[in-house]
């Protein structure tokens, strides 16, 4: 890839910004308004008890909430605060990654409102789980290294290197990055040369270094992280097709219904510019998104502890690849592409205003609203 003049006008990226603005504006007003969720006062508790690592997650997410926390009090909008202010850093990662790499800041727009009208994305803005800094290093990884395929320097890999250290230090899931980086260089018969250069894979070495509280409280305690997801989690794992079927139908859900047949057409798209197109554009997100979204999907075939939002981190480069699409003037791709986003838009207000006044017919078992609620009654309780 190589840099040329950004098309569109400053208007795009004015209304990017507004864009961005709305959507933070709106969580600010939200993520105070409730109590936390089971997850996030388990997050919480580790906190309290600061460590190098804890037993079923790194430790990402418990220092910054404990870095916040330490600020602003202990209550849920300082809670979930790092949760915003990471997701405004992903949604400039986001766009700032297809402009780059399409050279048009419509492009960057049309990214920007696929991804903030996933409910999937935009429920998780609201809780400060792991996901998030996950999701912000591993957007921040995908921006770097296309800086480096459109000629960036080669000590790039050393920011890269950092990223993806500090990126397991928020989740375990952005490990299949590690390979997917390799064989997209391997593909890539101009950007080969990087896997007989040293900085790639010195940089591993940095990201092991940054990655290295993981791995020596783990040291200290029996390997018990390792243990849990590499052996507990599976000791029942065997080919369970109505286990993947729950999985897509998540998957589904999660992501709207529409967006997801989408972004299956975007990956398959994606996929045939391998062989048919060689477009490098398609071809680098597709390598930054659909193999490690794959690995997912097969876990999702075997693990019967498997969520839906394991797989969510593989489709943020093909909200990229699915804007590039769409301002290709296809008009069918466009009525899609709009409908889509009315789907997700209003998915997101139906749960938004449930969550406040809830309306929704749901069984007690299956809202996940009620998560958010009861808590300061059960320990008044005990």
């Amino acid at each position: 890839m190589t840099t040329t003049e950004i098309r569109g006008g400053k208007g795009w990226r004015e209304a990017s910004l507004l864009l961005v603005s709305l959507f933070t504006a709106v969580r600010l007003l939200l993520m105070g308004l409730t109590g936390l969720g089971d997850s996030e006062s388990y997050y919480w508790t580790w906190s309290r008890y600061m460590d190098l690592s804890y037993y079923d997650h790194p430790p990402m997410v418990a220092w910054l909430i404990k870095l916040s926390t330490a600020i602003g009090g202990d209550n849920s909008f300082w809670t979930r605060f790092p949760s915003a202010a990471l997701f405004i850093g992903i949604c400039w990662l986001v766009y700032q990654t297809a402009t780059e790499i399409f050279n048009d800041r419509e492009v960057g727009f049309w990214s920007l409102l696929i991804f903030n009208l996933s409910p999937l994305f935009s429920f998780g803005a609201l809780q400060m789980v792991p996901d998030i800094p996950a999701a912000f290093f591993w957007m921040l990884y995908v921006y770097i290294v296309v800086k480096i395929l459109r000629g960036g320097s080669v000590y790039l890999w050393y920011a890269a290197g950092a990223t993806l250290g500090a990126g397991l230090l928020s989740k375990y899931m952005l490990a299949p990055l590690v390979p997917a980086t390799l064989l997209m260089l391997w593909w890539h018969k101009d950007h080969r040369k990087h896997l007989f250069q040293p900085h790639i894979y010195l940089s591993g070495f940095l990201g092991l270094f940054i990655f290295s509280p993981v791995i020596i409280w783990n040291y200290q305690h029996d390997f018990p992280s390792f243990k849990f997801h590499l052996v507990n989690r599976n000791t029942e794992t065997h080919f369970q097709p109505n286990k993947m079927g729950q999985f897509i139908g998540g998957q589904a859900l999660y992501m709207s219904p529409l967006a997801w047949l989408g972004l299956l057409y975007v990956g398959w798209r994606m996929f045939r510019a391998l062989f048919r197109e060689k477009d490098e554009r398609f071809i680098s997100l597709f390598w930054l998104g659909v193999p490690p979204l794959a690995f997912f999907y097969f876990i999702g075939l075997w693990s019967k502890t498997s969520e839906p939002h394991w797989a969510a981190l593989g489709y943020l480069t093909a909200f990229v690849a699915w804007a590039a699409f769409y301002t290709s003037n296809k008009i069918a791709w466009k009525k899609y592409t709009v409908a889509s986003l009315a789907v997700g838009g209003l998915m997101i207000g139906m749960v938004y205003v449930h969550t406040f006044f809830p309306f929704l017919p749901l069984k007690p078992k299956y809202d996940i609203t009620n998560l958010l609620y009861g808590w300061d009654i059960v320990g008044d309780a005990v």
